[in-house]
């Protein structure tokens, strides 16, 4: 039999109370989707999502979300902040018959006008986007120019540059940026061969320099596919993918750094249907996990390095469906989760629900001594 907990918003229900109650930001009747959470200073988070075939956006300051706007025409944004508080965008737009990559930025509350990032003769689709600790942009995506698609990684420079990636033959990449060595991280999802399962791969690099792939799934009977990735402060690597067995797939994680990865292992249980994870590293030492199950949301962690994960927590259930998860950290520990999810009174609708700190700093009160120097 279900708790009884408080419920969300119409037909989000808030299964774990230690979360917040989620509140629909998208705020309309259209079909909202593909939302990315960017927390900023202090209780300040940028959320942006995909909506009638364009990118909306809305910020949360003071505890208070704002009037959604529209940005541009677009649709999947990838979004970061830089160390002035500006805040990065790309998104994928068709446009003249072809589907490109565009960027803007938000300076204030000014945002500026779509600027051309892939600049290829392909459909270029499913952008990622980091921001290196010089403060330059980094985008990836996968491109169709070569006749396959292929990983791009363009980088601004007063222009956008960009060139292919040598033998990062796949799609749906995801960046990150490991802050303490200012290195990139690209995990993507080979593409099919001849009908091979894919596998989901791991590059590292700067702006012109870039290991070679390495297949980090290692299961050829299965496809694996969706890969997330985070960067500890530690120097080590985790990614999550969702891998297919049969009708149903489960999620996996690894860790490790190139060319020293400890064996994947399964986090959800393979008895259910596990798809669509997201990861997030929090006070530098918590690894967080959210996934969907059916019509459920589940929540696991694990302390770094070496802890295990503990096991997973209902978060917020929709009979009616939801999916485009997304999962971010703040820098005082606060974790920001988004989902698209059905709403009676819409098509689509972006909801957003938070947890505080799991570590909170110790406060030790000093003793007092009566008659004793």
């Amino acid at each position: 039999m279900m708790p009884s907990v408080p419920a969300g918003p119409r037909n989000q229900q808030l299964l774990d109370p230690t979360w917040s109650v989620p509140v629909n930001v998208s705020s309309s009747s259209g079909r909202a989707v593909s939302p990315v959470a960017i927390p900023g200073e202090l209780d300040t988070v940028h959320l942006l999502w995909e909506e009638h075939g364009r990118v909306c956006y809305a910020v949360r300051r003071g505890g208070q979300w704002s009037a959604p706007r529209s940005v541009a025409t677009g649709q999947r944004p990838s979004a970061g902040l830089s160390a002035d508080g500006v805040l990065h965008v790309v998104f994928s737009n068709d446009f003249a018959g072809r589907t490109n990559i565009f960027y803007v930025h938000l300076t204030g509350d000014v945002w500026s006008l779509p600027r051309l990032v892939s600049k290829t003769p392909g459909n270029s689709t499913f952008p990622s986007l980091a921001v290196d600790g010089a403060g330059v942009v980094h985008a990836v995506w996968a491109d169709t120019s070569p006749g396959f698609s292929l990983i791009y990684h363009g980088w601004l420079q007063s222009s956008w540059l960009n060139e292919p990636l040598s033998n990062a033959r796949g799609a749906a990449p995801q960046l990150a940026l490991d802050g303490a060595a200012d290195l990139l991280h690209l995990a993507y999802q080979g593409s099919s061969l001849s009908g091979v399962p894919r596998e989901i791969f791991h590059m590292q690099g700067r702006t012109y320099e870039w290991s070679l792939p390495e297949n980090l799934s290692m299961s050829p009977g299965q496809e694996s596919l969706g890969p997330t990735i985070a960067c500890a402060p530690d120097g080590s690597v985790h990614l999550a993918w969702q891998e297919q067995v049969g009708n149903q797939a489960h999620i996996r994680t690894i860790v490790g750094r190139q060319g020293a990865w400890h064996p994947s292992q399964p986090v959800s249980d393979l008895a259910a249907d596990g798809r669509e994870p997201r990861l997030a590293i929090t006070q530098a030492r918590l690894l967080n996990l959210v996934w969907r199950t059916g019509d459920t949301l589940l929540y696991a962690r694990r302390e770094l390095p070496a802890g295990a994960w503990l096991p997973a927590r209902s978060l917020v259930l929709n009979p009616g469906g939801l999916d485009g998860l997304t999962l971010a950290g703040a820098v005082g520990g606060e974790l920001h989760l988004g989902w698209s999810g059905w709403e009676s009174s819409s098509q689509r609708a972006v909801f957003h629900s938070e947890h505080g700190p799991w570590f909170r700093p110790k406060v030790f009160v000093p003793g007092v001594l009566v008659g004793q120097r």
